[in-house]
Order: structure tokens, then sequence, then C-alpha cells
């Protein structure tokens, strides 16, 4: 932590400077256009730590509105077209200021989404505490009906060894469900809650699946994690190194141009839910599916989170890579 304060602070003035171009795009720094940015809360008595800056709750410039509009009239001819019951995107640009949003404040289920924080957790543990990655836990077996998300992937072997730094791997790479719940059993879960705490989320309930945040609030971790806000700059990066070698790409890596791909790192996460029976209360539906990340264009890198419910994977899946990949026309052009 005291690592964090340093860092922070010695970064200070550059936020500051990342935050008046937020302002500039807005207007100015009157009441009704200025956003406080996001701060660390109750770790210092003296000082205000700035995680980030945050963009304003509407746009008011013709950038702005335009990518708003691309991303509405993929969503909207998505939804007609019956692939998702609803879908929502937040989308922004790092060193430009550039951001859209449509429904971006909605409320959807993180599901696997909520392995980011626990990997934050474990590294801001392990900068205290270097072995926690070298610990050795034994494995003796699935804890509960399912094991990962990208189901073609080895499976953990039962009886063999892995470390928590081979644990963390497979929670982000394979999204491996085993290892969650290893990984729950040697940290702390104070500190997990810690990290939705310290961002001004709501620290959820390990038995509520329910929908809990939103694509703009989920930004939070990737950001962070960008501007290496809140780990240290080595720890940041091997969390977005890990993000960036996930096996799911039928979403926000598919809206890459395919002779882009090779050259296009993408650091993202998703999250899929699936219901026992439909949603009589919302337009039936039988599953969430997210993803969100970085997405590295070069020279201005954007973050976009996209967020939806249907009744059909590979709908949703289509869904995500057509909003993802109306994104990426307009920042990559």
């Amino acid at each position: 932590m005291n690592y964090k304060l340093l860092l922070i602070g010695g970064m200070l003035v550059g936020f500051i400077a990342g935050g008046a171009s937020v302002w500039v795009y807005t207007g100015g720094t009157s009441a009704e256009t200025y956003i406080p940015p996001l701060r660390l809360k109750g770790q210092y008595a003296l000082v205000s730590p700035i995680l980030a800056c945050q963009a304003p709750n509407y746009n008011s410039t013709p950038e702005n509105r335009s990518l708003e509009q691309k991303l509405q009239a993929v969503i909207d001819s998505d939804k007609s077209a019956g692939k998702a019951s609803e879908a929502s995107v937040y989308a922004i640009q790092f060193n430009t200021g550039i951001w859209a949003g449509v429904h971006e404040n909605e409320l959807y289920a993180p599901a696997s989404m909520n392995k980011v924080p626990l990997l934050i957790a474990y590294l801001e543990l392990a900068h205290e505490q270097p072995s926690i990655l070298r610990k050795e836990v034994l494995y003796s077996g699935p804890r509960a009906g399912t094991t990962n998300d990208e189901e073609t992937v080895a499976l953990m072997v039962p009886g063999k060894t892995y470390t928590i730094q081979d644990l963390l791997y497979r929670l982000i790479v394979y999204s491996d469900n085993d290892a969650k719940d290893y990984l729950h059993d040697f940290i702390n879960q104070q500190l997990v809650d810690y990290v939705y705490s310290d961002f001004g989320l709501p620290v959820p309930d390990v038995h509520d699946t329910g929908d809990s945040l939103s694509p703009k609030q989920y930004s939070f971790f990737f950001r962070t994690l960008y501007n290496s806000t809140y780990l240290d700059p080595e720890m940041s990066e091997l969390a977005l190194e890990l993000l960036s070698k996930t096996t799911f790409t039928q979403g926000l890596v598919a809206g890459v141009a395919t002779s882009d791909m090779a050259t296009t790192t993408v650091a993202h996460k998703f999250g899929l839910r699936v219901f026992p029976s439909p949603q009589t209360d919302q337009n039936n539906i039988t599953q969430e599916l997210s993803d969100c990340g970085i997405v590295y264009t070069s020279p201005n890198p954007y973050f976009i989170c996209v967020m939806t419910k249907g009744w059909n994977t590979v709908d949703l899946e289509s869904t995500i890579a057509d909003v993802s990949r109306a994104a990426y026309q307009y920042f990559a052009q």
C-alpha cells in the first residue's frame, strides 16, 4: 500500500491533465459539467489519491455523439433481429477522452468477470508477500458441478500440485471455476471486498448471482490497471498480460478487423450467466453474456465493455462482436 501512495502521488499531475482533457470536451469546469475523480478513500489521513478521472454523464462533442450514434444503431439492429433482448456498452479512448455509452449504467450479472477483482486482490497481496505466488496447492478435485467457462481447455488434474500463480493463470486465461474456488481458500475475502469498495462499487454477495454492475462501473478495474493507479506497474502489467491471453475470442476480439488481429492485443474478460429457467420478468431471457477489456489500437488504446441479455449464446456473442466492430472501426480510423 505504501508503494501505491507514492505511485499515485507521483502521477497526480498527469491525471489532472487527463481530467482537464475531459473538461475541455465538456465545455469547462462548471458545476454542471465537472464530475469529481474516483479517489481511494479511508486509507490515509492527509491525502486523497486519485484512482481514475471520470467522464461526464452525457456527451457534448461531435466526436462523442458520432460514436454513440454508431453504437446505438448496431444495438438497435441486433435487438430488432432478435439476437439480444438488451445490450449496453461503454467505450472510452484513453489518450483523447473520447467516450460513448448506450445504457452504460444498466446493471448486469458480472458472472466470471468477478474473477478480475480476485486477480487484483491477489496481486496486491503479492506486492506485500511475493512468496504467495509460489505457494503450492494440492488439487483434490472440483468443488462444484462446473469447472471452467471454456469447455475446450484441459481440466485440472486431481492429485496434482499447482502454485497460486498457476491458478491465477487458469482463473483468467481459461476462466477456470475450479481455480477460482481454490484461490478463495488462500486469501482473506475482505481483501477481495476492498477492491470493490476502493472503487466505490457494491461488494458482491458470494451467493448472489444477480445483476450488480454496469459497463461503466466495470471500467474502473481495467482503467486502473492500464493507468497503474491501484497496483504497481509490475503487477498491473502481469494482470493485463494474463487478460491478453484469454481464450474466449468470440466477443470483443471478433470485432477487430481480420487484417489487424495478429498485431492488435486485446486484454479482456468475459462472463456468462445461464438461468435455469426463462426469466418471465425480463422478456423470458435465459442468459447474460458480457465481454469487457482494452483494445490496444495504436497510438490510442481504448476500453470497451459490452453487456447483453438474451436467449442464445451464439447470438449474444455476435451482438458483442458487432458492437466491438463498430467501436474498432471508429477508434482505429
